[in-house]
């Protein structure tokens, strides 16, 4: 398969991945948070998760991308993220299209009504609060914060800058020990740094 063909899927599985996760936090933990401040505290930490969960795999797609052009196994496109994120973003604007153009948004039984709260979960108290406002349109900048993330975070990954790399930039395992570097080099500095120790 074509490596930005399978990047694209590869970052929509995260997606579904992500909005599973944060279903299965929230049914975990909605029962004990029914007042309105906890539902506030609990969205706030699925939302972050899931900007996690779509930053790491950006990060390390365009750091792993960056060895594959160095190597020239394949060409230098910094806006590949943001094409993955073009690609996630089609299952919310189909939604969107549905939920906005079905005139039931108020309706707790509406398919489209449904579908978007589940597929943006992660967001669930922001979509309640807008739809309860009149300010619905508002959910459509909702549904861009993991397309953004994507791209923004491959260009980051790409020229290996992180952002909060202890909490994301390695899968989660940011926090491996030290690689010991034996290149040549290296070992030829270190031989250099002893003799002139010895000098001294």
């Amino acid at each position: 398969m074509n490596p930005t063909l399978k990047f694209l899927f590869k970052a929509l599985w995260f997606t579904v991945m992500a909005a599973i996760i944060c279903l299965l936090i929230g049914a975990t933990f909605g029962i004990i948070s029914q007042g309105g401040i906890l539902k506030w505290i609990l969205t706030f930490a699925n939302a972050l998760i899931y900007i996690s969960i779509h930053y790491s795999f950006g990060w390390n797609q365009g750091l792993r991308d960056r060895n594959e052009v160095k190597f020239n196994h394949q060409k230098e496109n910094y806006f590949k993220g943001f094409l993955a994120g073009a690609f996630t973003f089609i299952p919310s604007a189909i939604l969107l299209i549905g939920f906005f153009l079905s005139h039931i948004d108020n309706n707790t039984s509406s398919f489209f009504n449904i579908a978007l709260r589940t597929w943006l979960y992660a967001f669930i108290e922001f979509i309640i609060y807008f739809i309860n406002h009149g300010t619905k349109v508002y959910i459509a900048l909702l549904a861009l914060i993991a397309p953004l993330t994507l791209g923004i975070s491959y260009i980051l990954g790409y020229r290996e800058l992180s952002v909060v790399r202890g909490f994301t930039a390695g899968s989660f395992n940011a926090f491996n020990k030290p690689v010991r570097n034996d290149s040549a080099k290296s070992i030829l500095n270190e031989k250099n740094l002893r003799n002139l120790k010895k000098k001294k």
